[in-house]
């Protein structure tokens, strides 16, 4: 089947080179037709394309691999994902792939021998078809979930393009104008879905440490400092959080308007405006997986500011001051893109020179007076923009101190998330759209306006640049995210493929006999032809584009609907927490308190009027483990208390916090110093944990970190048991099964109330039981004490068992469970005050002391 459909292209191919291609004007009227110039890009672009998977597992190697149990959180999900240098080397083969197309087009035309042209044209066909074939069709995220696509859709959607187009041609450019901006208004306006809060965070809690007057030098902006500043804007107003997404709301119409207004003035064809916005809607809107705003981060405040800069060129010229203010003020508050952006403009003010100079080559004027001359103009169009972008870099590195944030350094040594392009992804097509685009604007540039050429340039160099965010994590979905630039400059293409080169008016001026005459009548109507099938190739793309999303189309249509009629513009998400009094509390009312939750940890800080501390905000900003332990280290010794819901996830990053107590209260656990209220003494020698809790735990128990014992170990517990007992209950475990042999257990002998053993494994057998007696409803101060083959067991100071062991523990990978068991159906009935696991031994005389010392602060 792969055979045939690769023979089947190569002939297409063939045949219409063949038939477009004409040999016979003695004056080259458009030089290579447009199948040839698609022939030399796809192929170009396949030579590319073998060249990086050739090299892809070394492109892949660069990141810093870091085992999955180093990362936290959602970090952990992605951390076998990693690209290395892919997206430089991307975006450098756009380039590559736009200058080669362009050589290869002008070698072409040294092939003046029909039958070696048709035979390189052929031999083109034949690779273009491999490069089809290899990386197949598969539009971005089209997933028909087992059912053939709606084609009532499609037909909605080419009806609605065909009235838009009717109504142009009969209706004021105002009146309709103000009609599509009517239709605009439910279609941005009505969400099809909530908001994901996650993403939203990482807008808000960088905001809410400006807010706190933190400088921005010392916070993290994952989506830069702009987002974040229209959010500490937003708060800084008292506006309802749940409205900003209002924001990204707008930017999508004012987006679709300002791009549409655009287009009418920018596009030679004036059919096309109507055609292009029903396509940005069509892709750029109703085919992602999510409402379009649900994640801010997609919405064109993040991704489409390049909007901003295209009308200044547009409007302004290439070389306006204002051009470097808006790109200067995009590098100091949109790094990431202002930075795409700027080498964008940088790009097209390089190949305007460049295209001088070789002008300067073809009217045979290049000496030494032309060259210095052709510097010096360019020197002073550039000079006052180059002044102005540079305080602004000079300003973004004093501000950010640095221009590079040491996070963004880490993130892409790590690489962690960055997912390596599928070789049958779509966008492998779109390189193919560039060189096509770039060639098609050097062939016309004679019969051009400036500004149209200089911002066709720009729209090239703008959608490879966004490109950047594809690159980074190659998932399809970025692909629609950042489609507006590329279907501009699909757009743009076809544009392009319905103008007249400025070469032909000439041939037409030289009807010197019939021959010529007859020659320039088959170009005007080669010409006309052209022109029509211009006008059908949007209307194809559209009805493509409404076929292969017609299921999310259709579902969000139906989702703004009923949403219309029930008058739900938003989805309404109370983010307000309900137990702020709960974590008021368990911190004793302080306001240093560091809230550990991976999902929610903003509204706390900003409902509950805290100042969120750390560098990483939210806590999922953080990657590796060893990092954020060290930072709460930091955090504990400066008095703060560490507020979680997920102790068991937190547990695994506390081994180096050696003293703190844990306070727990509807769900909530606090985690704070050691002057919190421990009665027993602290231990700088071999600490394993020193915990004070002060809860009884009902039936759920406290699960905290693995521990590494030696031979030499003391386990000090002071609780208070009451009289009932469940069957087993366990007052403290880290083994996880039976079978496995490993850590230490003290539980209930059985039905025996309060009497419980102490056992331990060896690997292949557990000791033998240590029994002893708890005092209920009385303060057991119990002191077990490992030494090599022995151990003693004290209760309040009095041994109440010991013996010889047979072996020394062999250590368990599982968590340490305080009042219950691995299980969670052993739980202990009882106030567990305070518990200290050191590896070091103990004499009974410091028992006694410390005994004398706990009744004392008891009573």
């Amino acid at each position: 089947m792969t055979t045939f459909i690769i023979v089947l292209i190569f002939f297409c191919f063939c045949f219409l080179v063949y038939k477009n291609r004409h040999f016979k004007l003695p004056v080259k009227s458009d030089g290579l037709n447009i199948f040839e110039l698609i022939l030399i890009c796809s192929s170009t672009s396949f030579l590319l394309y073998f060249v990086f998977y050739h090299f892809s597992n070394y492109i892949w190697s660069f990141n810093i691999i870091i085992p999955p149990e180093k990362f936290i959180g959602p970090a952990t999900v992605f951390s076998s994902e990693h690209d290395g240098i892919e997206g430089y080397v991307l975006y450098s083969l756009m380039f590559i792939n736009i200058i080669l197309s362009f050589i290869f087009t002008q070698l072409s035309s040294l092939f003046q021998n029909r039958v070696i042209y048709l035979a390189i044209f052929f031999n083109l066909a034949f690779i273009s078809s491999i490069y089809f074939i290899n990386i197949g069709f598969t539009p971005p995220m089209y997933q028909h979930n087992g059912l053939p696509p709606d084609l009532s859709i499609m037909s909605v959607v080419i009806g609605i393009t065909v009235l838009l187009l009717l109504m142009q041609k009969y209706l004021h450019k105002t009146l309709l104008l103000l009609i599509i901006m009517v239709l605009l208004l439910p279609i941005c306006f009505i969400s099809t879905g909530p908001i994901s809060f996650f993403d939203y965070s990482y807008i808000w809690a960088p905001a809410l440490r400006m807010l706190n007057g933190v400088p921005v030098s010392e916070i993290y902006f994952q989506y830069d400092l702009f987002l974040s500043l229209l959010a500490a804007l937003w708060m800084k107003l008292n506006l309802d959080l749940n409205l900003f997404q209002i924001l990204g709301q707008f930017s999508f119409f004012m987006f679709f308007v300002g791009l549409y207004i655009f287009s009418k003035k920018f596009f030679i064809n004036k059919t096309l405006p109507v055609s292009f916005l029903i396509s940005l809607l069509t892709i750029r809107f109703y085919s992602l997986m999510l409402d379009p705003v649900s994640l801010f981060q997609v919405t064109p405040l993040r991704l489409d500011l390049w909007v901003i800069l295209l009308l200044l060129i547009y409007y302004k010229g290439a070389y306006h001051w204002i051009n470097a203010i808006v790109l200067g003020l995009l590098v100091l508050s949109h790094k990431n893109f202002g930075l795409l952006y700027l080498f964008s403009y940088i790009q097209l003010v390089f190949v305007l020179f460049v295209i001088d100079l070789i002008e300067l080559f073809i009217d045979k004027k290049i000496n030494f007076d032309s060259i210095k001359s052709l510097l010096q103009k360019h020197f002073f169009l550039n000079l006052k923009n180059c002044l102005i972008i540079f305080g602004f870099v000079l300003s973004s590195i004093l501000l950010f101190k640095g221009f590079v944030p040491e996070s963004a350094l880490l993130f892409q040594k790590i690489g962690n998330g960055m997912m390596q392009i599928s070789i049958t992804s779509f966008y492998w097509y779109i390189p193919i759209l560039y060189s096509l685009g770039f060639l098609l604007l050097l062939k016309h540039r004679h019969s051009l306006s400036p500004n149209y050429f200089h911002t066709g340039l720009l729209i090239i160099f703008i959608a490879i640049g966004n490109s950047m965010y594809f690159f980074g994590r190659s998932h399809e979905h970025n692909i629609l995210n950042i489609s507006g630039a590329i279907i501009l400059t699909l757009f743009l293409l076809f544009d392009l493929l319905g103008q007249r080169s400025i070469v032909s008016k000439i041939a037409i001026k030289q009807r010197t006999n019939e021959k010529i005459i007859k020659d320039i009548n088959y170009k005007k109507k080669q010409f006309e032809f052209r022109k029509r099938v211009v006008f059908v190739l949007p209307i194809l793309f559209i009805a493509g584009a409404a076929y292969y999303y017609s299921e999310k189309i259709s579902g969000k249509i139906n989702s703004q609907y009923e949403n219309f009629k029930k008058d739900q513009r938003i989805y309404p998400v109370n983010f307000v927490p309900e137990n702020l009094a709960t974590i008021v509390n368990i911190t004793k009312n302080s306001k240093d308190v560091y809230f550990f939750d991976y999902m929610n940890d903003f509204p706390y800080y900003y409902y509950g009027k805290y100042n969120p501390p750390g560098y990483y905000n939210p806590c999922a900003a953080w990657l590796l483990k060893d990092s954020l332990s060290c930072f709460l280290q930091k955090l504990v010794a400066q008095n703060y208390y560490i507020v979680t819901t997920n102790l068991d996830i937190l547990s695994g990053l506390l081994p180096g916090i050696n003293y703190y107590k844990i306070t727990n209260e509807n769900g909530f656990s606090a985690i704070s110093k050691n002057n919190a209220g421990l009665l027993l003494p602290e231990t700088t020698v071999n600490p394993i944990t020193h915990i004070g809790i002060n809860s009884d735990f009902g039936k759920s128990g406290l699960t905290l970190f693995p521990i590494d014992l030696n031979n030499n170990f003391i386990v000090e517990l002071l609780f208070k048991p009451r009289t009932e007992q469940d069957g087993s209950a366990i007052i403290l475990s880290n083994t996880g099964d039976d079978k496995g042999y490993e850590g230490i257990k003290i539980q209930q002998k059985g039905p025996n109330q309060n009497q419980f053993i102490f056992t331990f494994g060896g690997g292949n057998s557990w000791s033998s039981d240590a029994p002893f007696l708890l005092h209920p409803n009385e303060w057991n101060y119990i002191v077990i004490a490992v030494k090599k083959n022995t151990f003693k067991i004290f209760n309040n100071g009095q041994m109440v068992n010991s013996g010889k062991l047979d072996f020394t523990i062999k250590n368990s990978r599982f968590p340490l469970i305080i009042a219950d068991g691995y299980d969670q159906n052993n739980s202990f009935n009882g106030l567990i005050k305070e518990i200290k696991i050191t590896n070091d031994s103990i004499t009974e005389q410091i028992i006694l002391k410390t005994l004398n010392s706990v009744k004392l602060q008891l009573n």
